[in-house]
């Protein structure tokens, strides 16, 4: 069953863990979009310029969610993928966490780093806090000076808070409307403005002044 509800990270958090003198500096953060991934990767180098190895895995996505991990020079299968498991495994989304290691001098073999990026990783999920966001799509709506009451109203009846109106030589508008509900609620959208019964009212209807479009 999909739902609109998905549980992120409120915020960004790191850690320090520790092992046989190896160090692993791992960081969490919210994703807002899969671009901030190289962002985010970009400045902890600028940060850590002589570490060895930058680790990370993340989860974008929300019915059917985009994975990806990078060992980064690490024996295959011993960091990336170990730190993408705790991230599912914490039912996360849109996040990405990413283990800089300074290697201490002691090999810590196979199942000594799937350990240590497991723990770290744990670590510092643990410390940040949670937030239960709603997935949301946003339309674009244009409107001629003559229906502007009507929608407006309209949207008050319909709970919908107007973002970014402008007025011009026309009016615009932003909502966002919970993405699961989104095709209905702009169908009662139409009928609330053409004063319409919602059965007499379809996707296709269109509405004289009025344009909406799903961004």
């Amino acid at each position: 069953m999909q739902t609109d509800e998905y549980l992120t990270l409120a915020e960004a958090g790191e850690i320090l863990y520790k092992e046989k003198g190896s160090k692993f500096f791992t960081y969490a953060y919210p994703l807002q979009n899969q671009s901030d991934v190289t962002l985010f990767l970009d400045q902890l180098k600028e940060v850590h310029p002589k570490a060895r190895h930058y680790c990370y895995a993340y989860v974008w996505g929300h019915d059917e969610p985009y994975h990806r991990s990078n060992d980064d020079g690490e024996p295959s299968g011993t960091a990336g993928p170990p730190i993408l498991r705790r991230i599912i495994a914490a039912e996360l989304k849109n996040v990405l966490v990413v283990v800089v290691r300074f290697f201490g001098g002691t090999l810590l073999g196979a199942s000594g780093l799937i350990r240590a990026y497991k723990k770290s990783t744990d670590e510092v999920l643990a410390i940040c806090p949670k937030i239960t966001k709603v997935r949301e799509a946003t339309f674009s709506i244009t409107f001629e000076y003559g229906i502007m009451n009507e929608l407006l109203n309209s949207l008050k009846r319909m709970k919908l808070e107007p973002q970014n109106l402008q007025m011009d030589t026309a009016g615009s508008l932003n909502i966002d409307i919970p993405n699961s509900i989104a095709d209905e609620q702009i169908i009662q959208l139409k009928a609330y403005v053409l004063d319409e019964y919602l059965e007499n009212v379809s996707e296709k209807t269109e509405v004289p002044g009025l344009t909406i479009h799903k961004n």
